[in-house]
């Protein structure tokens, strides 16, 4: 960062950058037996959590971008599998978004609510496969070689929609 920059641009509000911090530690949820959708969504999180925590040490002491990667894919696969089961995909959107009012049916007698919030819970699920890097039963006729940014990218992907769902679900289990 030159001197114009720290000294003017960053003081008078004219750099444009967008800074976020990302809880890299799973917090403890009160109330989140009484709905076991959120408890078994929330136990793969913690996992993910646990391992996105090491991927970022990982990242930040050798940016072995092939390690972290490797640390972000594994939990992911678990997710991947919970996403298979519309009922629990059910019930996850129901807490998440129906019950919290975050999507309303406008007429009471159709399920446009539950239909909006599975979507974007099967939304969010696409984006944590993005972060996966690797497609499973497919013949590895290829070779990964990841930089830094592809780790950090992957690595920031999953940080944000992690922090977003750990969210969601403490707001939910109120």
């Amino acid at each position: 960062m030159d001197e114009f920059e720290s000294n003017f641009l960053k003081n008078t509000g004219l750099n444009y950058s967008y800074t976020r911090e990302f809880e890299v530690n799973s917090p403890v949820i009160s109330n989140l037996s009484t709905k076991p959708a959120l408890d078994e969504l929330y136990v793969l999180i913690c996992s993910l959590q646990n391992n996105l925590e090491q991927a970022l040490r990982i990242l930040r002491v050798s940016g072995d971008g092939l390690e972290v990667l490797a640390l972000i894919r594994q939990p992911l696969d678990s997710l991947k599998a919970l996403k298979n089961n519309q009922n629990l995909i059910s019930d996850i959107s129901k807490d998440l978004y129906v019950t919290m009012k975050i999507f309303e049916d406008l007429i009471p007698s159709t399920p446009g609510a539950q239909v909006a919030a599975e979507g974007v819970v099967k939304q969010l699920f696409l984006i944590l496969d993005a972060a996966h890097t690797k497609i499973r039963g497919l013949p590895q006729t290829y070779k990964m070689s990841p930089d830094y940014s592809d780790a950090e990218f992957s690595l920031t992907l999953a940080l944000t929609v992690t922090n977003y769902l750990i969210n969601r679900i403490r707001v939910s289990c109120r």
